[in-house]
This record gives structure tokens, sequence and C-alpha cells, in this order.
């Protein structure tokens, strides 16, 4: 009789784990409708007989996302018992894999800003800085001549932008920066 009560103790604690977390009954396995793995829970009982007597076992085991639980218990003829429970949790990277729609998104900036166009923040500004903001690079160029007209060099100092900025970008002609 004992052994049949936890036997009967084990099966409603799998039902009620299964209500709990969100189950219908029974044995569960594979990925439900929504992608994600569906929670699995197993009964397990055992009889074994022997001239000297008999032993029998039942345990129940869940596992849920990323985490296990189970108890098993024990009795043989002689009234002898044990009981085993356990639990597990598993911790891992998660990472981000994103196969939606991906954005073009425009930042506006003072385009009288000599800083917005230094990007590596040197106080030069070189063509390769001027191509990584804009992507006509055929206007990229005539821009940075433009700006580049006094010195040449294929670098603009601070000072040489702000003086001619004034003449080369609209909305740029009533600066203070010098």
């Amino acid at each position: 009789m004992n052994v049949a009560f936890v036997v009967v103790l084990l099966l409603i604690w799998s039902e009620s784990t299964e209500a709990s977390f969100g189950g219908d009954g029974g044995s569960k396995s594979g990925r439900g409708n929504n992608g994600r793995k569906k929670r699995q829970t197993s009964v397990d009982v055992g009889v074994e007989a022997t001239k000297n007597g008999g032993r029998a076992s039942a345990g129940v085991s869940h596992k849920g996302n990323g985490w296990s639980a189970g108890v098993k218990g024990t009795i043989d003829s002689d009234g002898n018992w044990g009981a085993r429970a356990g639990f597990s949790i598993s911790f891992g990277k998660r990472s981000v894999h994103w196969n939606g729609r991906h954005y073009i998104v425009r930042v506006h900036a003072d385009q009288c800003d000599f800083h917005v166009y230094d990007g590596n923040k040197d106080g030069t500004i070189v063509k390769n800085e001027i191509h990584a903001i804009f992507e006509d690079h055929t206007k990229a160029e005539e821009l940075f001549d433009a700006l580049d007209i006094t010195t040449g060099d294929g670098r603009i100092e601070e000072d040489e932008f702000y003086f001619m900025s004034r003449v080369v970008i609209d909305g740029c002609d009533s600066m203070d920066k010098l």
C-alpha cells in the first residue's frame, strides 16, 4: 500500500507541474506552434521481485526551458524506503539574431561644424572622412576640393574649414567660429 501511495503522489505531482507550467498533460516533446521548445515530463515506475522479497520505485522528472527537476522514491518489501530529489538550472550566453527589417537611418548634424567631418578627431579632415559621411563620392570629392582650395595639400585644417565653409557650404555664411 505504501508503494501505491508514493506512485499516486508522483503522478499527481506530474500533472500539477504540467498545469503550472502551461502543459496539457502527458509527455511533452518537440516544438510548439510558436517555435519554442515544449516542456517535457516523464514518469518512471518500476517493480522488482526476487525470492527474498520485492522492491518498487517511482519517479517523475520535468524539463523546462533551461531547467529541470525530478523526484524518485523506492520502497522494499521489508518497509525500507528512500527518496531522492534534484533540481538543475542552465545558464547560457544568449545572443541576438535579427531576421527582421533593417532601417536606413539619417542623422542630421550641423553642416558648419568642423568636428562633424573630422571622424578620427585628429584636427584635420582628409578625403576618407568626407567619403564616410556622404553616399555620393563625386559630390564628396567636389566638396573636399572646394574646402581645401586655400592650401591644396589634401588636408583641411580647422581654421581652413571655417574660412572656406562660409563660402562653400550653404547656411554657413553667418558663422562666428573664427
